[in-house]
């Protein structure tokens, strides 16, 4: 957690972050930002350790924003100082993990069937994730051979979708995979030139 500037043509500078065994420079914290599911709780050492303008010297001034990126007045009351880092703290509020589900987030893993299907010669993939990790989507022929990886890469929570050119593949029935850390399906589509 850090309010991060850029200085001319000196690139980032960072200052007043709190990340342990940190940064040095002026303001870094070396402590335990003790977060619960990435928001401060009442006892963060982060709380009211910001500063709402630095000038770093080179005529580069660096403004703390108005609001913290869920909505909330900066700082937070707004005769503090903000606390370091994105969300502003609430205080007051129970610090045990909950388990929340942001709008838009899916649930659970799904993996949809292609469309069109049949296709020729493109066909989108599409997907969605309750959670950031690695995944795979894979494209296979009758024989298991794989054909082409679409994905193959850590994501972000949420859905995705892909596009399957097979403008080089003969017709035939080819499946698609996907693979995560806790998930795995196939599904079946059909080629038709």
């Amino acid at each position: 957690m850090a309010q991060i500037g850029r200085s001319g043509n000196a690139g980032i500078k960072v200052r007043y972050s709190i990340v342990q065994g940190g940064y040095s420079g002026e303001g870094n914290k070396k402590e335990d930002p003790m977060l619960v599911a990435d928001s401060l709780t009442n006892a963060s050492p982060a709380i009211g350790a910001g500063i709402l303008e630095y000038d770093f010297g080179d005529g580069v001034v660096l403004q703390c924003p108005s609001y913290d990126i869920q909505g909330r007045v900066r700082p937070c009351p707004t005769d503090s100082r903000p606390d370091i880092g994105a969300w502003e703290s609430t205080l007051n509020l129970p610090t045990g993990i909950e388990q929340q589900t942001v709008a838009g987030t899916p649930e659970r893993f799904t993996l949809g069937q292609n469309h069109p299907n049949p296709f020729n010669p493109a066909t989108t993939i599409k997907f969605s994730l309750p959670k950031k990790q690695f995944i795979t989507l894979d494209i296979y022929n009758l024989l298991g051979e794989t054909i082409e990886t679409l994905v193959s890469e850590n994501l972000v929570e949420g859905s995705h979708t892909y596009t399957w050119n097979a403008t080089n593949q003969p017709s035939g029935v080819y499946f698609y995979q996907l693979r995560g850390a806790q998930f795995s399906q196939t599904r079946k589509m059909l080629l038709v030139r």
